[in-house]
C-alpha cells in the first residue's frame, strides 16, 4: 500500500502516500460498480430520508422529486449517485445492512486501494497505460477497458469515492499492519479515484494513480462529483474473480 519511490511520468512522490508498506486485509467483497441513482433513490424512498436544501443541492440536480418520492432524472437511473455527503453514504450502508442482514459499509482506504492496485501494484486500476478521455456524466460499467482484471469497474472516472478513513498526512508511518483504518484524523474523510485531474508542471489531465489520496470535510454546499461504493465484510473467503 502507498506510493512507490520510482514512478512513471507524470507522477512524483506524494508525501502523504509514503512510505509504501505491507498490510494484511480480512476477506471482503467490494461493489462491482459505484452505487447508482436508481439504488440511491430506492434508499431515499424506502427509508423516508429527505434530502436537504443547501447540503444536497448537487445531488438534487440529478433527481426528480414528486409527492415526497425521488426518481433519477432524464433516464439517469444507471448513472452513479453524485454529490453524496459522507454522512449520507454511511446512512445508505446502515439501511442496506438492515435490509439484507449483511455487514455493509464504506471501504477503508486499504480495501479500496487493494481493489484498484491488486497484488501486482498497478499504477491504474486497468494497468500501466495512461488514459485521457474524461468519462464523467455517464452510466456505470460503460468502459470495461478501465475495469480491473478482477472485474471491478469505475474505480477511476465518473465519481471520486468515499472511504471510511479520516485524513492523517502521517498515518502511513504508524499504520497498523492488519486491517488499517484511520479513525482520528483532521476531520476530513478520504476520497479515492474519480475523474481526471490536472497534474505535473504541464498540468496534464490524468486519472488518479491507485495510491493517490484526497480528502473532503463537507457537508456544506457539496458541489463536487463525489459518490461511493460499498463493501461487505464478515465473509469466510473472497469470491473468485470469475464469480
Amino acid at each position: 500500500m502507498g506510493c512507490p519511490l520510482i514512478l512513471p511520468p507524470p507522477w512524483k512522490p506524494e508525501a502523504s502516500a509514503h512510505p509504501e508498506h505491507v498490510v494484511n486485509l480480512s476477506p471482503f467483497a467490494i461493489g462491482k460498480y459505484p452505487i447508482t441513482l436508481k439504488q440511491f433513490c430506492a434508499f431515499l424512498n424506502h427509508s423516508g430520508y429527505k434530502l436537504k436544501l443547501g447540503s444536497d443541492d448537487f445531488l438534487l440536480k440529478h433527481v426528480l422529486v414528486s409527492d415526497d418520492r425521488y426518481a433519477p432524472k432524464n433516464s439517469r437511473r444507471n448513472d452513479p449517485a453524485i454529490g453524496v455527503r459522507f454522512e449520507l453514504a454511511q446512512e445508505y450502508c446502515s439501511w442496506l445492512s438492515k435490509q439484507t442482514g449483511d455487514a455493509i459499509r464504506l471501504p477503508t482506504e486499504a480495501e479500496w486501494e487493494y481493489a484498484a492496485k491488486g497484488t501486482n501494484g498497478r499504477t491504474y486500476p486497468w494497468g500501466e497505460t495512461r488514459k485521457t478521455k474524461d468519462i464523467r456524466g455517464e452510466a456505470v460499467g460503460r468502459y470495461p477497458d478501465m475495469a480491473t482484471p478482477e472485474g471491478v469497474h469505475d474505480l477511476n472516472g465518473l465519481v471520486a469515492q468515499w472511504c471510511e478513513d479520516e485524513f492523517d498526512e502521517h498515518f502511513y508511518r504508524k499504520s497498523p499492519r492488519n486491517d488499517p483504518v484511520c479513525r482520528k484524523g483532521d476531520g476530513r474523510h478520504m476520497l479515492r479515484g474519480g475523474p481526471t485531474v490536472r497534474w505535473g508542471r504541464k498540468e496534464e489531465r490524468v486519472y488518479p494513480a491507485t495510491w493517490m489520496r484526497s480528502a473532503h470535510r463537507g457537508p456544506d454546499k457539496l458541489n463536487l462529483p463525489l459518490g461511493f461504493r460499498i463493501v461487505k465484510t464478515g465473509i469466510q473467503k473472497a469470491n473468485s474473480p470469475d464469480k
